[in-house]
C-alpha cells in the first residue's frame, strides 16, 4: 500500500523514503563494521532528521551524527527527534 506523500511546507516525514533509509542504515552498517575506529556521519539534506536519528540509534560504532538542512521548520523538528530519541549526545544539528 502506497502512502500518500504530505505537502513540503512547513516541513515533513516522506513515509515512501522508508526503503531509502533501510539500504542506507544498511550501507554504513556495513562500512562501521570494517574498522576499528569510531566514525562520524553527516546527514545533509536531512528533512526532520529521520535517517540520521536511525542511523545514532541502531549503529551504536557511529560516534556522532551531524545533521543539516536549508529548511530551518525541518531543523526544529529535528531537534525535537533528536530528543525524543535520547540520541541528543551523539547528534549536533
Amino acid at each position: 500500500m502506497l502512502a500518500v506523500v504530505p505537502p513540503r511546507d512547513p516541513a515533513f516525514y516522506n513515509p515512501l523514503a522508508e526503503f531509502k533509509r533501510d539500504v542506507m542504515v544498511s550501507i554504513v552498517a556495513s562500512y562501521a563494521s570494517l574498522t576499528k575506529d569510531p566514525i562520524r556521519f553527516a546527514d545533509s539534506h536531512t528533512g526532520i532528521g529521520a535517517g540520521g536519528i536511525r542511523i545514532a540509534n541502531e549503529i551504536k560504532k557511529i560516534d556522532h551524527v551531524y545533521i543539516n538542512d536549508l529548511n530551518l521548520n525541518s531543523l526544529e523538528l529535528a531537534k525535537l527527534s533528536i530528543k525524543r530519541n535520547g540520541v541528543g549526545n551523539r547528534c549536533t544539528i
